[in-house]
């Protein structure tokens, strides 16, 4: 082999190393894992943690992104879920930064308990289906109160194993140049046409989303002394103070007698003071966060159903 040789040859794994130690830098190489499931369609592989994109996430024995404990001898007095998909789950947003985990801070100051635990029962794209199923596959999870928090989207969100795409890794890549790659594929794949036609309809969707959402509250009416339906309203919503689901979502706490939260005023008024609970069109920034999570440690009253 020639010295000329040598040099390339050295230049390129150079090269390669550098960029591998640069995505690892911006945050690829270790993406969450989910598992895939017939019922539940993916959820968070149990007891893992990671750092993607310098923002740390814990999941628990359950495939949660919350603390960990153990549901048999959970003390259901100081034990709280939060229910939903990324909004939920915190895309974007450190362990400490989550919806939940905020709550969990505000609980505790208020209860002056330091056992106070927030379960955070979410994975992105999770609507209604997925979430009765996971419960009902790893619950059940007794406590105080539970939130149950839906957007306009989640109206027509059913489980289609036909074609989706699910939103995480289900094998860890080979390294951080592969997971970019991946990144990069899935991110240019969004901008192509498809020509594949949907598998269900949308009142196929509207009548499955309503039945198990409908199951879902069923289920957390017996195991918690309160139950709150949590409408999340979107940045247009927001701002244009129109929301589909609003009236939706609404009737539906009306008709199994639980509370109703609308968050379409709460968001409103932040973003007409000068602030931002959105970074994006649908998930929550930390300010965000703090707005919602202040609202939900202070629902422990009936809501106005809009009667």
């Amino acid at each position: 082999m020639t010295i000329r040789r040598i040099v390339s040859l050295a230049l390129g794994l150079a090269a390669i190393g550098g960029a591998e130690l640069t995505a690892r830098y911006l945050g690829f190489g270790d993406p969450p894992l989910v598992i895939l499931d017939e019922k539940i369609e993916y959820y968070l592989a149990p007891s893992r943690s990671y750092s993607r994109f310098g923002h740390e996430i814990r999941v628990n024995r359950y495939g949660m992104r919350s603390d960990d404990y153990d549901a048999a001898v959970a003390d259901r007095r100081i034990n709280f879920s939060l229910l939903g998909d990324s909004a939920v789950y915190g895309t974007r947003l450190n362990q400490t930064n989550t919806l939940s985990a905020e709550l969990q801070r505000t609980l505790v100051a208020k209860h002056k308990d330091q056992r106070v635990l927030v379960n955070n029962i979410s994975a992105s794209s999770w609507g209604p289906e997925n979430l009765l199923e996971f419960y009902r596959r790893f619950g059940p999870f007794r406590g105080s109160a539970a939130w149950v928090v839906q957007s306009t989207h989640d109206m027509t969100d059913v489980i289609d194993l036909v074609g989706n795409t699910v939103p995480y890794r289900t094998a860890t890549p080979y390294c951080a140049l592969h997971d970019l790659a991946i990144s990069i594929w899935r991110w240019f794949s969004g901008f192509r046409p498809h020509n594949n036609v949907e598998s269900i309809g949308y009142e196929d969707k509207r009548h499955r989303a309503d039945k198990a959402l409908d199951a879902l509250i069923m289920t957390l009416k017996r195991d918690y002394a309160h139950v709150t339906l949590v409408f999340h309203a979107t940045r247009e919503e927001a701002i244009s103070g129109k929301a589909a689901g609003l009236d939706h979502y609404r009737t539906v706490a009306k008709e199994h007698g639980i509370y109703f939260l609308s968050t379409i005023d709460l968001y409103t008024r932040a973003y007409r003071n000068g602030h931002l609970p959105h970074y994006d069109n649908i998930h929550l920034s930390y300010e965000g966060v703090r707005i919602l999570s202040a609202q939900l440690a202070a629902d422990s009253r009936p809501v106005d159903h809009g009667d």
